[in-house]
């Protein structure tokens, strides 16, 4: 919802569309993104594609290009997951299960150069931003209530750059908010990182 929704859907763009030097497309952009997110604060039913319908339809070629690209970019791939209209079931923080299943994801390891990350690899990373939020915020949601994520096969999330930062901050969560971070994977090495000193609650 606001601000947060806008900062993790211009996350999200970023992650597929180089927006470097190109300050009309990213204006037109955030334009549409906050158009977007009061359309949906007021309870009307709109998503994530409504954005980019609206660059499509924009009069300046520059912009127009930029929303056919996106468009085509999100089509028959794991973007859909992200992008739709507003019909599909959102996440609930409210529910006491969520199951999240993605499968065929093509992480990019942490000492990847992001200049060559395939467009798989990139589409990737996208879908670890709103992953990240929901468990952020579904963690830090009530501190009076016991939480917890619970990620199965750890590995492929601990290994890559958009996982790492994931757990991290799952991790701090959990402390000050009474939430468990729990890895179901083969190998204890799959989750040791040298970056984490302390401070964890569980």
């Amino acid at each position: 919802e606001g601000a947060e929704a806008k900062d993790v859907a211009q996350g999200i763009i970023e992650q597929i569309y180089d927006m470097h030097g190109k300050d009309d497309v990213k204006t037109a952009l955030l334009q549409s993104l906050g158009e977007v997110v009061e359309k949906r604060a007021r309870g009307e039913k709109v998503g994530f594609m409504n954005v980019i319908t609206q660059l499509q339809a924009h009069e300046e070629k520059n912009i127009k290009s930029a929303g056919d690209l996106l468009y085509e970019m999100t089509q028959n791939s794991v973007l859909q997951l992200v992008f739709s209209y507003g019909n599909t079931k959102a996440l609930d923080l409210d529910e006491k299960v969520n199951v999240l299943q993605i499968e065929g994801l093509d992480l990019p390891n942490e000492e990847d150069d992001p200049r060559y990350y395939t467009d798989s690899e990139r589409k990737s990373l996208c879908l670890m931003l709103p992953l990240a939020k929901f468990c952020e915020k579904f963690g830090s949601k009530d501190k009076d209530e016991e939480t917890a994520e619970i990620f199965d096969e750890a590995w492929m999330i601990t290994r890559a750059r958009g996982g790492k930062k994931l757990t991290k901050s799952a991790r701090r969560v959990g402390r000050s908010y009474n939430n468990a971070l729990i890895f179901v994977t083969q190998s204890v090495s799959d989750v040791q990182n040298e970056d984490d000193k302390g401070n964890f609650g569980v």
